[in-house]
């Protein structure tokens, strides 16, 4: 049996469940601005990683036959410098999900995430201008997963969506392709990439997050 989302077909009605601790590797490549003083962030994983003061990732699932609730949550409190400016921000995703599976191969997920992002920009010269701000917002989204089992042991999973619509951001997307490794019935391992983009402005106060956080990442797979 596969441990990532239920390959293995359940009996009718027989629910299974997934819990993933995972670690994610990732960069960061856009613009942030905060009371409309904007500053371009171009950060790899090594320079995030060194200026990380704390973060925590985990993604669940539960199916059977038909259907696939996903919930994921990821978590990071960042510091660090770049040219005449300090960054300190810290950033919640938490994301949860409803799939209709069409079949052994494929299913349709609809759902939304709650995007959070306290951040504070310090800007140094003979002004010493230091900017903060909190902002909440929420991204609906529709998309897939494709399922592609290459034996007893090994499966591919791709999953993509877009949202935002304007709703929360004016655009989102998503793409996370992943490879599980079936180690016992119960145990597994998950090794992906994942891409995101968000793209939220709000023009009245100056506050823009216009963001792709892309990197590999792995995880621990526990099967009930």
């Amino acid at each position: 049996m596969l441990v990532f989302g239920g390959i293995a077909q359940a009996a009718d009605g027989e629910w299974e469940y997934v819990v993933i601790p995972y670690f994610l590797g990732a960069g960061m490549d856009g613009t942030t601005a905060i009371r409309g003083r904007e500053v371009e962030v171009d950060a790899s994983f090594s320079d995030i990683f060194n200026h990380m003061e704390f973060g925590f990732m985990g993604h669940m699932e539960a199916s059977n036959d038909k259907w696939v609730i996903i919930g994921d949550i990821f978590y990071a409190g960042l510091g660090g410098q770049h040219p005449n400016v300090t960054i300190d921000y810290n950033q919640w995703i938490i994301d949860g999900g409803v799939g209709r599976k069409l079949g052994p191969n494929f299913e349709v997920i609809a759902g939304g995430r709650i995007n959070r992002l306290d951040a504070k920009l310090g800007f140094r010269g003979p002004l010493g201008i230091e900017v903060e701000d909190s902002r909440n917002w929420f991204d609906p989204y529709i998309g897939g997963r494709l399922i592609a089992p290459l034996s007893d042991r090994f499966a591919i999973y791709v999953r993509g969506d877009i949202g935002g619509f304007s709703i929360g951001s004016d655009f989102a997307w998503y793409f996370n392709p992943a490879l599980a490794i079936n180690l016992t019935q119960k145990v597994g391992l998950v090794v992906f990439y994942r891409f995101q983009h968000v793209d939220y402005e709000n023009e009245d106060d100056g506050f823009k997050f216009d963001m792709t956080i892309s990197g590999p990442g792995a995880g621990i797979a526990f099967r009930f």
